[in-house]
């Protein structure tokens, strides 16, 4: 009997954390829209990041929430593999939630993405039905408040003293500038 107990604790276990890896998942498709629609999830197409101090402050207190699930988590009834998923899914959270006090929220674009390259999240995108340009549409309708969400990032950045390398911003410009043109068919 205690093989079989032990096997059911294992298969609980295992259940619990694909749960939590679940619910993670579906959280983070939610939380980073942009990110589901790269991936070919249609459901938050309208959708961009909620890139206001508030959102990252209450996604850090979520990651943390995470966190604590999948600490009370018995690694030693899960099975080996389970046990190191489990360590990775820690080992994520861990250093994302360490990285929150050094403020990386605060520099929102760099040279390898952000806000001035959004115009990929077309590319991604599939336009077959009506639904698929409605949503687009509702997308760019919401592209004020995601710019000025940004905007507002980058200055409390700037009133904190948390900056991106001047070389590194150097190369943002240029794909900012390329956003810029008098005959909207050139466009990205």
């Amino acid at each position: 009997f205690a093989s079989c107990a032990g096997a059911a604790q294992a298969a609980d276990a295992g259940a619990e954390l694909q749960q939590l890896f679940d619910d993670h998942w579906e959280w983070t498709l939610r939380e980073a829209p942009t990110f589901a629609s790269h991936l070919g999830d249609l459901r938050y197409n309208d959708k961009w990041p909620d890139a206001s101090l508030p959102a990252i402050e209450r996604r850090h207190r979520e990651d943390r929430a995470f966190l604590d699930r999948a600490l009370k988590i018995d690694a030693a009834q899960l099975t080996p593999a389970d046990r190191l998923n489990r360590e990775l899914f820690l080992y994520k959270l861990e250093r994302e939630i360490e990285e929150f006090r050094f403020g990386g929220y605060l520099m929102p674009m760099n040279q390898m993405g952000g806000i001035q390259d959004e115009n990929s999240t077309a590319d991604a995108l599939t336009f077959t039905e009506l639904k698929h340009f409605d949503d687009w549409l509702s997308r760019l309708q919401g592209l004020p408040t995601y710019i000025e969400q940004t905007i507002g990032l980058m200055r409390d950045g700037m009133r904190r003293g948390v900056l991106p390398p001047k070389h590194v911003m150097r190369r943002s410009l240029d794909q900012v500038r390329k956003q810029f043109v008098d005959d909207a068919e050139k466009s990205l």
